[in-house]
């Protein structure tokens, strides 16, 4: 989506695709633990209201922070590519060496980040692993779990997108294929989920993350 929308559209569009990717995970996998949901995804879903409305503060009044702008190569740098470019890098890093790692602050604070970022660059997904893969023990209760999670929050997110962002630009055709891309992939990976682990996967999306993320910061998107 950064391809085609400045970065506040681009995450308004990802939201709505990944709104309805959690949704139908949350139709596929049931084995919700409502205890995790209450301490963890209600502060989730309270700080994402409040990363989404930051993100629309900060897409309101444009401020450019550098233009090294040379034929058509470059873009002018505003403060919000450089933001979330630079979390876009962070948490690319994340997924890749941390994301299996458990972090014992309490629940809540790790559903207060995750919303929040969730809210301002989409990023929650590597957060939440942090704080909550070792705290289920199943894996098919790890996935109903963050799939509830993900959907509540996505739903709070949105709500605050549509409301405030400028939406003229949208193809909204291109959506509608994007969105059918990720029901597949929803299928594909319940499917694969009882076969193999997707490592390399992972750290594919954490590279082309980099270097998508480095790419915004530095103008060539």
């Amino acid at each position: 989506m950064l391809w085609f929308y400045p970065p506040e559209v681009a995450i308004a569009l990802t939201a709505m695709v990944h709104l309805l990717n959690s949704a139908v995970k949350s139709i596929l996998n049931r084995r919700v633990n409502w205890g995790i949901v209450l301490s963890f995804g209600i502060p989730s879903v309270l700080c994402s209201l409040l990363g989404s409305m930051l993100l629309s503060i900060l897409a309101l009044k444009p401020l450019i922070i550098f233009d090294l702008t040379h034929g058509n190569l470059t873009h002018p740098v505003q403060l919000l590519s450089i933001i979330v470019g630079g979390l876009m890098m962070i948490f690319a890093v994340i997924e890749f060496t941390m994301k299996k790692t458990e972090v014992s602050f309490p629940m809540w604070l790790g559903g207060v980040f995750s919303g929040f970022f969730g809210g301002l660059s989409g990023h929650q997904g590597a957060l939440r692993s942090m704080f909550l893969i070792k705290r289920m023990k199943e894996i098919k209760e790890f996935v109903a779990t963050t799939a509830f999670i993900s959907l509540a929050t996505d739903i709070a997110r949105n709500s605050v997108y549509w409301t405030t962002l400028n939406w003229r630009l949208v193809d909204f055709t291109q959506l509608l294929i994007v969105s059918m891309g990720s029901i597949l992939g929803v299928f594909l990976g319940t499917y694969l989920l009882k076969k193999i682990t997707l490592h390399l996967i992972q750290y594919l999306v954490a590279v082309g993350l980099f270097f998508l993320g480095l790419s915004i910061t530095i103008g060539l998107i």
